[in-house]
This record gives structure tokens, C-alpha cells and sequence, in this order.
């Protein structure tokens, strides 16, 4: 069985035989491809394939999701983005009016959404390997038009206004989807971070998220591949509202109860994807930390709908011996 359909059937509940192991490498790989400056890697598709590749020739893990840059619709919306240590951040919003006049999105001309859908193309020349792709969650990508503290503010006062803005949200990422699918993507992970429960309740997250994911998660579904959304932090309230969603797969994060977490997403036939600890465990952790934390994952997934990960993406300067443990003991632990 290759990695391709080790992955893909795990996600959808088919016997395999081992839990693949999925670490989300981006900008990691520019530390391990030694390629430099950073910000070319988010400029470049070429230098973000090769360092891609690099890093999974050299860990040898199950599959390959390209950088994971939450700016990329932003800036093509009219966003202003400025680089901190080499990755891009959207420091200010744009105005909403502009922004509709300009849609829908041209993904092959617009800003740097073509960076994105080249770097899969380039990939995608690796044969019988899942490759994923990002992109930015309605709920974040309205936190960077209004501005988050504005977003907050209009949650409680303006909902409405809210409801509208995240609406022309969800469509605009509609074509950057369909261009990812098209350039070789098996896989399309919503990025929500903005939703995180340590953010916003609940409660709005059922008001405010679940249905526009949702009208997103239809359109991977209607393209044929498989649709996942990432929360970061202790997303353990929300785990069965994330299901509701319809997504393919949760990915999440370190902190997150894995054994609730797979109780309640197996249950309704959603796969969980993670959550190896990026800082605890892969940054500041040892080979030891590692393996008991791959163990631990493993041992509570036994015949389960799951892909090791880690909890978001491995930091830049994660130690390569961690990396290369994590990977070790999740391929020689065998399912009976």
C-alpha cells in the first residue's frame, strides 16, 4: 500500500496497515533545505516545492501540505501584508466595498494565490504521495478585512453586518479552492484559527462559524477529495460542533483531549488528524518525549479513523532528531 491510499483510506475508515504519520512540515523545510531567506519561500513556488521535497525525502512521512500562509487571500483582497522573521502577516484590513467590486478572484493572477497552486503542481510530480493544501477559513479571513478587535466588537453588536461580510468571505475563497483541487490537491484544510475557543465561545462558534465551513466543505466535496479543518488551541468544546461542519477530517491541536476527540469525531465518521504537541513536544521536547507522545497517540487510535500529525505546523527550529523519531515509531508501530 503507498502512502496515497495509506492516508486516504484512514480518513475514510478502509483497513490499513499502520496509522500514517503526517507531520505538517512548512516552513520547517526551509531550516532542513537550508534554503534562504524565508520570505522567498513565500514568494517562490520553485523554492517552496523543492524545500518541500527535501524535507519529505529526508524524514520520509506519508504525505505533504505546502506552507501554511493565512495572508494569502488577504493580500489578493486588498490586505496590507508585511513580513515578520520572513512570514508574511496582514497588518491591516481592507474596505469591504472594494473588496466586492473586485470579485470574484483571478487564483492565476491575483496577489500570490498562483505561488500556492504551482507549488502543488510541483509536488504533485511526486507519484502515489497524498499532497494538501490550505486556505483561509471565512471566519479568519473577515477577521482580517474588519480587523480582529473590530470583529469581536461587531459580534456582539452588529451580527448581522457580520453575517454579510463573511458571506462574501466564503465565496471569494470558492476559486482558490477549485484552482488547488485542479493544480493536484487530494487534500483541502479550512484554517480557522480565529475560531479557536480560546477566542470566541461556543456558542459563537455554532452562530458564527459552523455554516459557512460548512458551504465550503460542500464545495471540496462536490471537486472529489477530502476536506479538513484546522482550529488551533484547546478545541475540545467545540469538537462536535467542528463535526457538523460535514470536514472529512479535524485536525487538531496539541492541547486537545485526543481520546475525547476521536470518541466524538468517529462517532459521526469524521477522522482525526494530529496532535503531537508543535512546541511542548517537537520544539522543546527530546526523542523521548517524542516517542511516548507517538506511543500515547497511537496506542489510544488503535482501529480508529486517524493520521498522526502534529498539532499545527512544526516550528522552524524543532530539532531534526525529533522529527525523524516521530516518524520512526509511528512506522513501526503495526496494526494487528
Amino acid at each position: 500500500m503507498n502512502s496515497k491510499e495509506l492516508v486516504l483510506f484512514s480518513a475514510i475508515g478502509e483497513e490499513v496497515p499502520r496509522i500514517p504519520v503526517v507531520p505538517l512540515i512548512g516552513i520547517h523545510a526551509a531550516r532542513i533545505s537550508r534554503i534562504n531567506p524565508i520570505e522567498a519561500l513565500f514568494k517562490s513556488s520553485e523554492k517552496q516545492a523543492n524545500s518541500l521535497i527535501y524535507a519529505f525525502n529526508y524524514y520520509k512521512y506519508d504525505g505533504i501540505f505546502h506552507y501554511m500562509d493565512l495572508t494569502v487571500e488577504a493580500e489578493a483582497i486588498g490586505c496590507k501584508i508585511e513580513e515578520k522573521g520572513g512570514v508574511p502577516t496582514v497588518v491591516k484590513g481592507a474596505n469591504i466595498d472594494e473588496v466586492e467590486k473586485n470579485l470574484p478572484l483571478n487564483p492565476k493572477k491575483d496577489g500570490r494565490l498562483h505561488i500556492f497552486s504551482d507549488t502543488i503542481r510541483r509536488v504533485r510530480e511526486l507519484r502515489d504521495i497524498p499532497v494538501g493544501a490550505y486556505i483561509t477559513g471565512p471566519f479568519t479571513l473577515t477577521g482580517h478585512l474588519m480587523g480582529v478587535d473590530t470583529l469581536m466588537l461587531s459580534l456582539l453588536e452588529d451580527e448581522e453586518y457580520v453575517k454579510e461580510v463573511m458571506d462574501v468571505c466564503t465565496d471569494l475563497v470558492l476559486p482558490y479552492l477549485d484552482e488547488l483541487v485542479d493544480s493536484g490537491a487530494d487534500i483541502i484544510t479550512i484554517l480557522e484559527p480565529t475560531a479557536s475557543s480560546s477566542i470566541i465561545s461556543p456558542e459563537f462558534f455554532k452562530k458564527f462559524v459552523v455554516r459557512y465551513v460548512k458551504k465550503i466543505v460542500k464545495s471540496i466535496y462536490m471537486r472529489d477529495v477530502l476536506s479538513c479543518l484546522h482550529i488551533c488551541g484547546n478545541t475540545t468544546p467545540i469538537i462536535e460542533d467542528m463535526c457538523d461542519t460535514k470536514a472529512n477530517i479535524l485536525s487538531i491541536d496539541g492541547d486537545v483531549d485526543i481520546m475525547y476527540a476521536i470518541k466524538k469525531a468517529n462517532r459521526k465518521n469524521v477522522a482525526i488528524f494530529g496532535n503531537i504537541h508543535p512546541t511542548r513536544i517537537l520544539l522543546d521536547g527530546n526523542t523521548e518525549d517524542v516517542r511516548n507522545a507517538v506511543k500515547g497517540c497511537i496506542k489510544v487510535a488503535h482501529d480508529t479513523l486517524f493520521i498522526l500529525s502534529s498539532g499545527c505546523e512544526v516550528p522552524y527550529d524543532a530539532p531534526e532528531e525529533n522529527i525523524l523519531e516521530m516518524v520512526k515509531i509511528a512506522k513501526t508501530m503495526l496494526r494487528d
